[in-house]
């Protein structure tokens, strides 16, 4: 019988029972604090890839050779990370792994409303590891600080909550997946008007060329959805496990180069997985599993941290067809970030004008600047409207724009002559202001005002969420008019969008919800 003492340690079962930060990367990279003390717990005997190793005893080996994917495309940042967090065990909406997505879409990250999304992954496993829970085996410093924590959860004590999950984690790894991992991930450029099921085609295809067949099927190189797909597309292609050199190999490969030799190299590294295999994957768990009878309490916590760490913002503004003389009252924009409303304390001079909202980029509960701007209510608009954009730029330039700052502009009642002024336009793609800007202003602002009855004749309506220093195209837009086809409709608008964060501590970004 061997000596139990003279065998290795089996490294990877220090990667169960972590604490994670699930805003993070989904891998070890995100991994926080072992919640467990390995050396309280006796150690057992296991024998991996022929070889004998000593692990702890609430650790569970089951070699098992199997292979599996994960795919999908989507229309959002936030089916997205949606579908990435569901992976590995998260449900809901808590925009987890807001690191994943900026490492797999870089390249649209900061324009991702412009976007739709897809990947396809590909797992090989030579075995997986689970955690078999046992109190006594939790480290002193968790019991220590679970101790200090409330029986009952509320806004009052909520700081100590998040200070316990900063430094555990709200969810730990309850199983791991060893063996090697191939992932491709696209991003597709909107204009391309290519929808979500031909994306995932398109990236099935595409995929299997490369890996497989080694050339794409004739009929879909020929086909308009190819070919809007393939010019209209970013790629990141990442592999984990096996020799470093053959992972260097195919993860250098031309996405859109088929042949043997991609054939090839995907299997030479296939190939050398059970030689050298990696943390692949993972399961993860509430961390109130673990936490006895705080655990209504942490669950709780956890559920109106949740909202602090992935809020969500609604607008809703509108616009019509008004008549001089003016005769009707404002009817202003509507913005909630969850539960909290955002309304100025005055009341705007005329129907028309646009709310200017700018929130801390670390911080959208506290209000750094809140204002109407109202068109002044003559007959003759437009050198008027000017100088009210003017004043905005004067309240905002140097004071109020600085860089992670989040302003949310919203227009409310505007005829779509009355745009932004030049100075005015250089602040709003300073925050993020793109296409939806340059339309308004170059594409569809109609001839100088005539005297008509009507005073708004063209209604429009214009949002901007944006973060200042990110630049142009960086922001989520929204323009909608009517008139120009001779039907004068009235308009509304009701938006969403997220915000994430990738720390508990970290600045926001965020991405377009529901329209």
């Amino acid at each position: 019988m061997k000596n139990l003492a003279n065998l290795p340690v089996m490294s990877q079962a220090n990667a169960l029972a972590q604490g994670m930060n699930i805003y993070g990367t989904r891998d070890t990279s995100s991994f926080i604090k072992l919640l467990v003390t390995p050396s309280k717990a006796p150690n057992k005997t296991v024998t991996f890839l022929g070889k004998d190793y000593q692990i702890p005893s609430y650790v569970n080996l089951l070699e098992n050779t199997e292979t599996y994917y994960d795919a999908g495309a989507y229309n959002s940042r936030e089916e997205v990370q949606n579908s990435l967090g569901a992976h590995v065990g998260i449900s809901g909406k808590y925009g987890a792994f807001s690191g994943e997505m900026e490492a797999d879409y870089s390249q649209a990250y900061h324009k991702n409303s412009q976007f739709d999304y897809a990947y396809r992954n590909f797992y090989t496993q030579v075995a997986t590891l689970q955690y078999q829970y046992d109190p006594q085996y939790l480290s002193s410093e968790f019991l220590s600080r679970l101790s200090d924590l409330p029986y009952e959860s509320d806004t009052d004590n909520l700081d100590i909550f998040s200070e316990f999950f900063n430094d555990f984690g709200v969810f730990f790894t309850s199983k791991v997946v060893l063996g090697g991992t191939l992932q491709f991930y696209i991003s597709v450029d909107k204009q391309s008007q290519t929808s979500t099921n031909e994306i995932s085609a398109m990236v099935k295809a595409q995929y299997e060329a490369l890996f497989s067949s080694g050339s794409l099927d004739a009929n879909i190189k020929i086909s308009d959805a190819w070919k809007r797909y393939s010019t209209n597309s970013n790629s990141t292609l990442k592999a984990t496990g096996g020799d470093p050199e053959k992972i260097s190999r195919i993860v250098m490969i031309d996405t859109f180069e088929p042949s043997k030799e991609t054939v090839e190299a995907f299997h030479e590294w296939v190939s050398s997985i059970a030689s050298d295999p990696a943390i692949i994957d993972f399961s993860l768990e509430g961390i109130w599993q673990i936490c006895g009878d705080k655990r209504q309490a942490v669950q709780s916590a956890w559920e109106k941290y949740s909202d602090i760490m992935h809020p969500r913002m609604t607008i809703r503004t509108s616009s019509q067809v008004i008549e001089y003389p003016i005769e009707i009252e404002p009817v202003t924009p509507s913005i909630y970030i969850g539960s909290q409303s955002f309304k100025p304390n005055d009341t705007p001079a005329s129907p028309a004008g646009f709310q200017v909202l700018i929130l801390s980029g670390s911080n959208i509960s506290e209000v750094i600047f809140n204002k109407y701007y109202a068109i002044p209510p003559v007959q003759y608009w437009y050198l008027p409207s000017l100088e009210v954009w003017d004043d905005f730029v004067k309240d905002v330039q140097g004071k109020h724009d600085s860089s992670n700052n989040i302003l949310i502009l919203v227009t409310f009642g505007l005829d779509l002559g009355m745009t932004p002024s030049s100075d005015a336009i250089d602040v709003l793609r300073s925050a993020g202001a793109g296409s939806g800007l340059v339309k308004w202003v170059k594409g569809c602002s109609p001839p100088s005002q005539a005297p008509t009855p009507s005073w708004v004749s063209y209604p429009a309506m214009y949002s901007l969420t944006g973060i200042f220093g990110n630049g142009p195209d960086t922001g989520v837009e929204y323009l909608k008019y009517s008139g120009w086809d001779g039907v004068y409709s009235d308009l509304s608008l009701d938006l969403s969008i997220y915000f994430y964060r990738q720390t508990f501590s970290g600045n926001y970004t965020f991405g377009l919800g529901e329209l």
